[in-house]
């Protein structure tokens, strides 16, 4: 289970990086999107909340690196960043550490969550014909089943809201009395809140930062997001109610009805609410008064500018990953001659396991009788030998440079008897790859070092290998 912690820990890493960068990119965007079509804004703003998840530049990154490391009982784990004890230590450490604090806060607000809805078992039925009235004509003009909501009161709240995903409800304080039009300002509002679907994305964007906690960006992104809602929000509203040319009397009942942010309880993300500070309500009636001045570009116009930032922000997902598998290789690969008594699936698909030429198992060491005194050229050179039972058969040593390779191939008599390929270096160090009746293979070197390529038969009969090497540097 640590492993595929490890996994998820590295492809929230990634999606992270991804997803800020693109943050970063709609943050100088902003005023561009303005230009065109406001609610470009928001609708890029949500797609850079989908960056944070989709784990496209983990899968590049998986496309891109060189193999996946496996236990020395050669059970897949596809473990990343795991090349040395101290890499793979620190890695899973921090993982591990990620693993609890998510899972934490996730139960703490899921005990949030249940005693918000125990708050709203005091609910009671909407007994007010004017709201009644004004709820249902509102529904009709914006399209939305009468039947969608219950219409509620309850006492413990102080501001209307919508809540619930399942069984939407809207709930108003108990003992609030409003003349119509502002019962129409009031519920325009959290309808809208429901048909741009803000509820289903408030919890998504609460569940980002949870698992992005590392992240400052992504507490950032979930109040940009907020206030972004309310912005759109206000817009809905304000244009089903005609006050575009009158925003002082939408915003005024805002400012009248509306408790102020501070004074309401933290953490409630369970719910739609208009409440604000004094700083965000400044900003929305701004940014109204912005909106209204704007003359929206075409949906063409439009549709090329989302599709050309969606491309966009895909190709730095994928480009994030491959340089995440690019700098996996370099480390692979410096810290490739430190790290033995495992196996990584090479380019060719092929398991290549590492160990100490000690750990070999106990057989019998035969050098090639007819290579003695010689120091092959790069080759290729061939062999013909009777490798007998426990025995492994070595050539003589040759010199290859770090960013050469090592081609081996062998065949053997028996079909189902298997049988060892592989390399050894000065300092005790064995790769090799296992199969039966013919193996071919090319090993990367990544340590300049003197090599010798040998075949070992851990059966108990006689072996005819034959075959032969080359390298080069």
């Amino acid at each position: 289970m640590t492993n595929w912690i490890n996994q998820l820990f590295f492809a929230v890493l990634i999606s992270s990086v991804t997803g800020t960068l693109m943050l970063g990119v709609w943050h100088l965007l902003q005023s561009f999107f303005m230009r065109f079509n406001p609610d470009l804004v928001y609708c890029t703003l949500r797609w850079v909340c989908l960056l944070y998840v989709l784990p496209s530049g983990y899968v590049a990154m998986r496309l891109t690196y060189r193999g996946w490391i496996r236990e020395s009982s050669g059970q897949s784990t596809v473990s990343v960043f795991a090349t040395t004890d101290m890499i793979n230590f620190a890695f899973r450490f921090i993982a591990a550490v990620w693993f609890v604090v998510v899972c934490i806060v996730m139960a703490h607000l899921g005990i949030t969550y249940w005693k918000f809805r125990q708050t709203l078992k005091g609910n009671v039925e909407e007994g007010d014909e004017k709201v009644i009235h004004v709820y249902r004509k509102l529904c009709r003009e914006m399209q939305i089943p009468v039947d969608t909501f219950e219409l509620c009161r309850n006492d413990m709240i102080r501001t209307p809201m919508i809540a619930g995903l399942i069984h939407p409800q809207i709930v108003v304080p108990y003992g609030m009395r409003l003349p119509e039009k502002e019962w129409e300002i009031i519920l325009a509002h959290e309808l809208s809140h429901y048909l741009h679907k803000d509820l289903w994305f408030k919890i998504f964007w609460v569940f980002i930062t949870v698992i992005h906690c590392f992240n400052p960006a992504a507490h950032w992104l979930l109040s940009a997001l907020d206030e972004w809602s309310e912005n759109m929000a206000d817009v809905s509203a304000i244009e089903q109610l005609g006050y575009m040319e009158r925003l002082h009397i939408y915003f005024d009942c805002v400012l009248r009805i509306v408790p102020d942010k501070e004074n309401m309880a933290p953490g409630q993300f369970q719910f739609s609410t208009m409440a604000k500070t004094k700083e965000e309500l400044d900003r929305r009636i701004d940014f109204m008064k912005a909106y209204r001045e704007v003359k929206k570009a075409g949906s063409k116009v439009t549709a090329a500018i989302t599709a050309a930032f969606v491309m966009v922000s895909s190709i730095t997902s994928v480009f994030a990953g491959t340089g995440a598998g690019q700098i996996y290789d370099d480390a692979y690969q410096n810290t490739e001659s430190l790290v033995y008594e495992k196996a990584v699936v090479a380019d060719d698909g092929m398991v290549e396991y590492y160990a100490d030429v000690e750990d070999l198992g106990d057989v019998q060491i035969i050098y090639d009788s007819a290579e003695d005194g010689i120091m092959p050229i790069a080759g290729p050179y061939t062999f013909n030998w009777n490798v007998a039972a426990y025995t492994r058969f070595v050539t003589s040593e040759f010199k290859v440079k770090a960013g050469g390779y090592i081609k081996a191939s062998a065949t053997t008599n028996y079909l189902s008897k298997t049988f060892w390929l592989g390399i050894m270096d000065d300092d005790g160090h064995a790769r090799y790859v296992s199969g039966t009746a013919a193996l071919a293979h090319e090993f990367a070197i990544t340590t300049t070092n003197d090599y010798r390529v040998f075949v070992q038969n851990d059966n108990n009969v006689v072996l005819k290998a034959a075959g032969g090497y080359a390298y080069g540097n």
